[in-house]
């Protein structure tokens, strides 16, 4: 658009150049005191006029990153020679320091002002001369455009305000009053920390302007001023000047799980990329964690073949999802019955490949640690009996701990077996151990143990987990464990045992599935408010990996994920959090300082952005704020969520609140 026309030796060349000038070119161009119209927008332009000797890194991201504003940023630099500039220095030094002493030799004040003039002039001399720092001659410019669309907007706000009516509201009108409000956006966070730049923007001077900040435009303001326009700086200030460096994250087999504030680019990402594939994600009521979760399973599921998603929650959150993908609804409220001992075969190709994998000592661990949270045995008075009955209760049914072609389905014992154990042992001790004292440990604990199992007969209050499982997950679908009546299953069957019960069943179950498993948890934190299911729960998270399968955790509550009283409980949250390869925060108030620091490896302005700043779904401003931090990818990423007005219907959809999904989307949306 600016070239100079083709000469009589080359015209055929300099039509076709031509003509891609007039391809290209905006319909027109016209420069007005303090602005220029080109094509349908209203531009401004500032130039820089000066720079920061040592700039905080990155301070200009504010702007590069900018929402809902157009901005266009050109930077010019022109190599300087580091001697001569050294020399220069010197000389502009000495020149201040004398004016200074003669302003002091006549008692000026001022001279106080000159002193701070001098002092940037210090700091470079010195940076290059003790450094390997390079000079350079910069000039920058920002240009601020508003078009069609934010003049809409802009006109919108200002009839709703009740500041115009829609007679009087011309286009051009709507789009110099938007191009105003985008300049003292832009033009307040250039002048303001971190940036603290000075800007300028000549009124007379806009076409030049509007040329200097294009990318293949020559410096046209500098070209027509009588001064110098370029300022001396160091190669940190322009490094520090660059846009932020994000990586773009487009990976094979990724589903859309945000989009990168800093770059604009969408997030593709695989779950297992990292093995083992798990995920936390943490957010306070409102945040848009759910909403999130919701869109990312339901992606997810449909992008691969033989997936299988299992979901488990307290509050019915899932219900609409499990709905819209035509899953299965298992409600553990004690009308169907559910094993505790349920066991399933592990597949050899699994064994090959773990090495050191126990899959009986799995099932052994998790079942023992639930029926002693079911007894309430929080002293471990009856933790070795029970480990007895139960190895006793797996060998009497034919399963065998080194035997793995044993631990089929239909081998499985049920509690009714663990209790005729734990009866057989009383009575009969020494056919299960030799000495006298074990014998007699035996008899006396077996009365009360049995006591405590009571709720495990037929009719007692544990009805629902005696007797083989009526409830199964089905591999390469959807299913969700609705835990909101557990209440059905005894008072002794609370948040953190059913989840730990639930994540037992769902371990045995990713065993059959064809490919990729994905369990997502809800209020997870309860899993880990015990030393118990912690230990398990490591072995748990480490051995997933072999099954293509991984656990979400979901919480409002990130202390109890970070740290601990007990000093185990303490270690074994510090590895499993080291198993995690993708951590998500959403807006929560309840972060403290040296969790987010030490445990999840925040700075002090990532901390106050997740307690402060970031934007919620419950505002209604059509996107979500949220960091993650993938094990792949170096640092803390800002990202948003953000869903089509479609999408946002379907992932909106309640059961509870909306009836038949069909009905719902017809009356939302319309027929499809």
């Amino acid at each position: 658009m600016l070239a100079p026309l083709a000469d009589d030796e080359n015209d055929s060349d300099g039509l076709a150049h031509d003509r891609v000038q007039e391809l290209l070119a905006p319909q027109t161009f016209d420069a007005r005191d303090g602005y220029v119209r080109t094509g349908q927008q209203y531009c401004r332009t500032y130039w820089i006029a000066d720079w920061p000797v040592e700039p905080r890194e990155k301070f200009l991201e504010e702007i590069y990153t900018m929402r809902g504003v157009d901005v266009d940023v050109c930077l010019d630099v022109r190599a300087r020679d580091k001697r001569a500039t050294e020399l220069e220095l010197k000389d502009t030094i000495g020149e201040i320091d004398a004016n200074i002493d003669e302003r002091k030799d006549v008692s000026d004040v001022s001279a106080i002002l000159v002193e701070d003039d001098l002092d940037p002039y210090v700091k470079m001399y010195k940076l290059l001369h003790h450094t390997q720092a390079q000079p350079w001659d910069l000039s920058g410019y920002v240009t601020v455009r508003a078009g069609t669309r934010q003049a809409l907007d802009e006109a919108e706000e200002r009839i709703e305000e009740g500041l115009a009516n829609e007679d009087e509201l011309t286009l051009d009108i709507a789009k110099h009053r938007a191009l105003e409000s985008a300049c003292e956006k832009v033009r307040g966070t250039l002048e303001s920390a971190p940036a603290h730049l000075t800007v300028l923007s000549p009124e007379q001077r806009q076409a030049e302007l509007f040329e200097s900040c294009s990318p293949n435009g020559r410096d046209a303001f500098a070209d027509v001023s009588t001064r110098e326009r370029y300022s001396l700086t160091l190669s940190g200030t322009i490094a520090a000047a660059f846009p932020p460096v994000s990586a773009y994250i487009d990976q094979e087999n990724g589903v859309e799980q945000g989009r990168n504030v800093q770059n604009g680019s969408e997030i593709i990402k695989n779950q297992f990329s990292v093995a083992p594939g798990h995920r936390l994600t943490i957010g306070s009521s409102g945040s848009g964690k759910s909403y999130h979760v919701g869109k990312q399973a339901t992606q997810w599921y449909l992008a691969g073949e033989d997936r299988t998603l299992i979901l488990c929650d307290t509050m019915g959150e899932f219900g609409g999802l499990v709905e819209l993908m035509n899953g299965q609804h298992i409600t553990v409220d004690g009308s169907q019955t559910i094993n505790p001992l349920h066991i399933e075969e592990t597949p050899e190709d699994v064994l090959r490949v773990s090495g050191n994998l126990d899959p009986y000592d799995m099932k052994f661990t998790e079942a023992r640690n639930f029926i002693l949270d079911m007894i309430g045995d929080a002293n471990g008075d009856f933790t070795p009996l029970v480990s007895d009955a139960l190895n006793a209760t797996y060998e009497r049914a034919g399963i065998l701990k080194n035997d793995v072609s044993t631990h089929k389905p239909e081998n499985s014992p049920t509690m009714a077996n663990f209790r005729k154990i734990v009866n057989d042992m009383g009575g009969n001790p020494g056919d299960y151990v030799d000495s006298e004292l074990e014998k007699a440990q035996i008899k006396e604990n077996a009365g009360p143990l049995l006591r405590r199992l009571s709720g495990f007969k037929d009719g007692g209050e544990h009805d629902a987990l005696v007797g083989k499982s009526e409830a199964h997950i089905r591999p390469g679908q959807v299913s969700y464990l609705d835990l909101q009546q557990i209440q059905g299953l005894g008072a002794a069957a609370d948040k953190a045992t059913m989840l730990q019960l639930m994540l037992g069943q769902v371990y045995q179950a990713v065993k059959r599935a064809p490919g990729e498993t994905l369990f997502v948890v809800d209020e997870a934190h309860y899993l880990f408010q015990s030393r118990e299911i912690l230990a398990w729960l490591q072995q748990s998270a480490r051995h997933w990996r072999h099954f293509n399968a991984g656990l979400w955790f979901l919480s409002h509550r990130p202390g109890d994920f970070a740290s601990a009283d007990d000093t185990d409980m303490q270690e074994y949250k510090r590895a499993i959090l080291g198993q995690i390869p993708t951590t998500e925060f959403f807006y929560t108030d309840k972060l403290e300082e040296q969790d987010a620091k030490e445990r999840f490896g925040m700075n002090d302005e990532q901390l106050q952005f997740i307690t402060q700043h970031a934007k919620r779904g419950e505002q209604g401003l059509g996107y979500t704020d949220y960091l993650v931090d993938y094990a792949d990818v170096q640092g803390w990423m800002h990202a948003q969520v953000r869903a089509s007005p479609f999408e946002d219907t379907v992932y909106s959809y309640k059961a509870s609140e909306h009836g038949p999904f069909q009905e719902y989307i017809a009356d939302k949306w319309g027929e499809l």
